[in-house]
């Protein structure tokens, strides 16, 4: 927000500058357009600003707790179909 308000001080010294110096020249239509152009560089940058910090990386296994895995042991009531293959390639 600082950087946002140093940048419209500038813009706003710009525009006085600008019609203030007499006659009016080269130097008149640098101070115009840095008053044009302010604005938006002011607010690009101001909006870059929040986004230079990144979070920390957390791993998932610390950040989801299940519950504990218990050994897997073949269940009585599932059915296995197994096929098998003759030598010349079609199913018996």
């Amino acid at each position: 927000m600082k950087q946002y308000a140093i940048t419209m001080a500038i813009r706003t010294i710009s525009v006085i500058l600008a019609f203030a110096i007499q006659p009016w020249g080269w130097h008149t239509a640098v101070l115009s357009v840095g008053a044009i152009f302010l604005p938006y560089f002011a607010v690009v940058l101001a909006n870059q600003v929040g986004s230079t910090r990144a979070a920390p990386a957390e791993r998932p296994e610390i950040a989801i707790e299940g519950p504990a895995r218990e050994e897997e042991q073949p269940r009585d009531d599932v059915i296995r179909i197994e096929e098998s293959r003759s030598d010349d390639g079609r199913t018996p």
